[in-house]
């Protein structure tokens, strides 16, 4: 994608240390959102597709991996 000419104005683009850190605080906030759904059963983590797609009953997983 950075190679179209539409795009070449993004090439000189940096991240300073005040965009890491608002990305590093972004993420930390969605891990404890999820986290926190997972915990009051809102939140299902099905990252098993052969069993997902199979006969067989899901088992409970663990919010705490």
């Amino acid at each position: 994608m950075l190679q179209r000419p539409e795009s070449s104005s993004f090439r000189n683009w940096f991240f300073t240390a005040n965009d890491y850190a608002a990305v590093r605080k972004n993420l930390k906030d969605l891990a404890t959102k999820l986290h926190q759904t997972c915990l009051q059963g809102r939140l299902k983590l099905d990252l098993d597709l052969q069993t997902h797609f199979s006969t067989q009953p899901l088992k409970a997983q663990s919010c705490d991996l």
